[in-house]
Order: structure tokens, then sequence, then C-alpha cells
């Protein structure tokens, strides 16, 4: 089994990846909701918003000559029609799209974070270019830092989690065998017996006979328990890949999951007897 060092990487580097896709849809949610009170004209924004999609909107409108006629009593154009409106709305909206496919691909490729980070810092850029540097805008600017260190952080994570040994990355279906060169001979203590009252989360359940074992989450513990028993327990309030075991009867019975996929699993003597996607 992968030392706990080891593990600890892997759930930190994959909990850093998820961090940045989650910033990516934040964005994505709220630029879209920008756009949307432009369009609608009420006077509000929202930060953790993109600049250029929302300066096209805005920006589209003005010139079609959308907003109130005394909005253009001090400037000197001609509206140029709602046709041009819907071109700079199209090019926001094409925009959007490619955050949305941002994080919707970047669960699996780092390429999609390092397009993020090339695009949002444009959007930095622009930003400065049209408004200058003001303390009006200090919080959208200490935003935009951020989410560029956020997909910085990302990238890295990627990077690292590609680093780490084979061994390092928890083989859900691996025989106990292959997990540990050295397994305990004699059944392992019952830690207590468990408390079927207590508010709790089965995570995967599993029979087989003679056995009925259960991975549950009870506050910040993970249990495995084996006929009412708890054999051996996880306590984390923030959750990473671990695996409990116990040696029953001479039998090898291990639950745990794997933060990275998303993966709890039971094994009983080294096979795979259930497992299920953990919507985290």
């Amino acid at each position: 089994m992968a030392g706990e060092h080891e593990l600890d990487s892997q759930s930190y580097y994959a909990l850093s990846i998820r961090n940045t896709r989650r910033t990516l849809l934040s964005i994505l949610i709220f630029t879209a909701i920008n756009i949307v009170l432009s369009i609608v004209k009420v006077n509000g924004y929202f930060l953790f918003s993109a600049f250029i999609p929302y300066m096209l909107t805005t920006w589209g409108m003005f010139f079609s000559g959308l907003y109130p006629a005394s909005y253009y009593a001090e400037y000197e154009i001609e509206p140029l029609g709602a046709g041009v409106f819907v071109i700079f709305l199209a090019i926001a909206l094409v925009i959007l799209l490619l955050y949305f496919f941002s994080w919707l691909f970047s669960k699996k490729k780092m390429g999609w974070f390092i397009f993020a980070l090339v695009f949002f810092a444009l959007d930095t850029a622009a930003m400065f270019f049209v408004e200058g540097f003001h303390v009006e805008n200090i919080l959208d600017i200490i935003f935009h830092v951020w989410v560029i260190i956020s997909l910085s952080m990302g990238i890295r994570a990627y990077v690292k989690l590609k680093r780490l040994p084979p061994e390092a990355v928890v083989d859900i279906n691996a025989p106990a065998s292959e997990k540990s060169s050295e397994e305990p001979s004699a059944d392992s203590p019952i830690l207590r017996t468990a408390d079927l009252d207590v508010k709790s989360r089965s995570l995967v359940e599993a029979e087989v006979p003679g056995y009925y074992i259960v991975y549950r989450r009870v506050k910040s513990c993970n249990e495995l328990v084996v006929n009412g028993r708890v054999y051996d327990e996880y306590v984390k309030l923030i959750e990473q890949s671990h695996i409990l075991s116990a040696q029953i009867d001479g039998h090898r019975i291990e639950a745990g999951c794997n933060s990275l996929s998303g993966k709890v699993f039971i094994n009983f003597d080294g096979q795979n007897i259930a497992n299920k996607m953990r919507l985290w």
C-alpha cells in the first residue's frame, strides 16, 4: 500500500485541481449573471467575473443605442442599431463558452488550465488597458490576481500529480497482497461496537457469507464496520485517499476511497466486491 505521505500528496494535488475547477465555474456563473444584469439594465455587478465578456455586452448596448436617450446627452454618437449589439453579445457568449469548455475538460486535461490561464491573463490586461488602475476597481484587480494564482496552482498540481511514482496512486482493485507485503495473521482488535443510532452516512456496503461490511462516515470519522463492530477508522475533517483494513478469521477486509477518482470501495481477500462513485 502506498505510504501515508504519498497518499496525502496525491490527495493534496487532487484537491488543488478541484479547487481550481471551482474557480473556473465561479467565473463562468458570475460572468453570465453580470451579462444578464447588463442586458436587463440592472445597476449591479458581481465580482468573480471575467471583464471582456461583460465589457463587450455593455459596449454593444451602448453603441446600439439601447440605453435611455438621456444617457447619450454628453456623447455625440449615432446609434448603430440592434444588429451591433447582437454581434457584440455573440462574441461575449463565445468567450463564455470557452470558459465553460475550460471548466468541463480540465477535469482530465491540464491543457485546459493553461488555456484558461492565458485567456484570463489577457482578460486582466484588457481590464488594465480599458479602466486603468483606480481605487474603485481594486477588488476586481485582487480577484483577477487571485484567479491567475489559482490557475497556476492547478497547473502545478497536475504536473506534481503526474510526477508521483506509480505506487503512490491508489489502485482500489489491486489484491491485498500487492498493497502490503506483510499481512497480520492474528485477528484485528475490535475498536468498539458500532453505534447504529448515531447519524451516519453509508458510503458503500457489501455482504459475503458470514460478513456484512459497511464503510460509513460518522461526523468527521470514516469507519470500517463488519458485523456491527468497528475494526478501523479514519478521522479527518477533509478526507484524503485512505484504506481501512481488518483481518478477521483469516480474511482480509479493506474499504476506503480514492479522492482523485471519487471512488469508494470494499475488497474481500483481495477481490473487489463493491465500489461506486461518490459525489463529494
